[in-house]
């Protein structure tokens, strides 16, 4: 009986070739077929590490036609590899649809990790991102980009976008209506010669771009609230101290429910309640649990 080959999802880099790991040198050198989002850019980078294996075609162009026909190839004894343009497979980029029938066909499906563009902006970024909704590539649909919108309406962590340069004007656009002016970091042309980052807001980023247009593909990560409100959180500190007093006097001689505390204080003082609830949390609750 034939053994069963392999599927190996190996990310390649995403702009400075020597950003690859040795297993991932290995497994592409190892297996009988490399499938390859863009066999011209494959060939540089496997040309640069003396790789060898046979290289086929298979992008969005044509991977409905041809996944069988890889799933059977791996089920006769073949192992074969997967790569994108760069980056990870999988992420925006073709992946899904052969892993899910290789899974389906029962064939053991590999990652073999390294760079991406997503998991490079979180690393450097300044905006917590320990949780946040990847969009990736916006659609084109209108009746898509819609339903988007209602879902980003009440977005209250952060979410990540890749930006395309030829649509970048309609795509900001969209995202500042969506979202309001938040704070961001901008990755263009990461680890290449020209590497970008840019720590602004989405408002200055558009105005930026309106006057120089970019060029190389872009990440966007963008910060959980938008930036005039999370401005106004910050309070000059004898306003913050009347604040406190005032909600202390409520909670203490009053039978109010913290929620129409913060209302009351939102009509007395003029502040959100956002920024009532961030002082009980900040000046009040803490100091209490700590003492």
């Amino acid at each position: 009986m034939v053994e069963k080959g392999k599927l190996y999802i190996v990310a390649t880099p995403i702009g400075n070739l020597k950003d690859i790991t040795l297993r991932a040198i290995e497994i592409l050198k190892e297996v009988d077929v490399i499938l390859a989002e863009d066999t011209r850019r494959a060939k540089k980078l496997l040309n640069t590490y003396d790789i060898k294996t046979k290289v086929i075609h298979y992008s969005l162009v044509n991977e409905r036609k041809l996944t069988d026909k890889v799933v059977i190839k791996i089920k006769k004894g073949l192992n074969i590899a997967l790569i994108s343009d760069s980056g990870t497979p999988g992420i925006s980029d073709p992946g899904f649809l052969l892993v899910r029938e290789a899974v389906k066909k029962g064939i053991e499906v590999i990652p073999i990790p390294g760079v991406s563009a997503l998991t490079t902006i979180v690393s450097i970024s300044h905006i917590p991102l320990n949780r946040f909704l990847f969009i990736g590539y916006l659609p084109r649909k209108e009746k898509k980009l819609k339903k988007l919108k209602k879902v980003l309406k009440n977005m209250d962590f952060p979410v990540i976008f890749f930006i395309t340069p030829h649509r970048y004007q309609k795509e900001l656009s969209f995202i500042l209506e969506s979202l309001g002016n938040r704070e961001v970091i901008l990755g263009r042309e990461l680890t290449k010669k020209y590497e970008e980052v840019i720590r602004t807001t989405l408002k200055r980023i558009k105005e930026k771009f309106d006057k120089s247009p970019p060029k190389g593909e872009m990440v966007l990560a963008i910060d959980t609230i938008q930036s005039e409100k999370k401005e106004n959180l910050n309070i000059d500190v004898k306003k913050r101290e009347k604040i406190k007093k005032s909600i202390l006097f409520y909670l203490r001689n009053s039978d109010l429910t913290l929620k129409e505390i913060l209302n009351r204080i939102k009509k007395d003082f003029g502040v959100s309640k956002k920024v009532a609830y961030k002082i009980y949390l900040e000046d009040i609750k803490e100091k209490e649990g700590s003492g």
